[in-house]
């Protein structure tokens, strides 16, 4: 099924409702103004994502969630490093994460990658039959595809549509900088009064990155990021 346009006059909820209604197996590609995003579409469902640029990597996402630590994570990579098998295979052969556990963060992270789809105003997209995402691409390496229903995310990039206006009058660039008060440089040194999610933002501003970049190495999602950095 040949499908094309722009996402200035086309909805892109609309987009996926046609490949899910038809059962669609394809990839679906967005040229986004910080490269390309991509969505595999397996039987009218969501297998997996990618972007071109700037995605997040599976060990954060990992220890994000409290699922890895970092001594767990090094030695996963090292054994990825030598025998150049896949990240989230090695980390289940090993016994460091769960394969539901795994499933289920693979699943958080695509529910943030295509709500953010929602967030952009333009931009080309082609639908491309009977392609397949490249697994060095693919979110997680391509462990393995899911089969996420449409429908569960387009309600959820909905709701966030709305706070996401009211969250850009706050923060109106993703390239920010943010610079710690002197309150939140004691909390991280004490390590009290913090939510885990705090820890990782605060940790991450100290470090200097930008928004986008907090969002793509904290793996807290777009949103729940950028509201962390208004409350802090």
């Amino acid at each position: 099924m040949g499908l094309k346009g722009n996402l200035s006059t086309v909805n892109l909820a609309d987009v996926f409702q046609v490949l899910s209604h038809g059962n669609s197996t394809g990839l679906l590609c967005i040229r986004a103004p910080d490269g390309q995003r991509f969505v595999e579409v397996q039987n009218g469902t969501i297998s997996t994502v990618a972007r071109s640029a700037g995605h997040a990597l599976l060990g954060d996402l990992l220890l994000s969630r409290g699922l890895l630590d970092d001594a767990g994570l090094q030695r996963a990579l090292a054994e990825q490093k030598r025998s150049g098998r896949l990240l989230g295979q090695i980390l289940v052969d090993l016994c460091l994460v769960r394969r539901e556990d795994l499933e289920r963060a693979l699943q958080f992270q695509i529910e943030e990658e295509i709500c953010d789809l929602f967030l952009l105003e333009a931009g080309d997209f082609e639908f491309l039959a009977n392609a397949k995402l490249d697994e060095s691409k693919a979110l997680g390496g391509g462990f393995w595809r899911l089969r996420l229903p449409a429908g569960t995310f387009l309600l959820e990039a909905a709701r966030r549509q709305d706070e996401w206006r009211e969250m850009i009058r706050r923060i109106p660039s993703q390239a920010r900088l943010f610079r710690l008060r002197a309150e939140a440089e004691n909390l991280l040194d004490g390590g009290g009064g913090l939510s885990s999610e705090g820890a990782i933002l605060i940790a991450l501003v100290r470090n200097h990155r930008t928004v986008e970049a907090m969002v793509q190495k904290g793996c807290l999602g777009r949103l729940t990021t950028n509201q962390l950095l208004v409350e802090l």
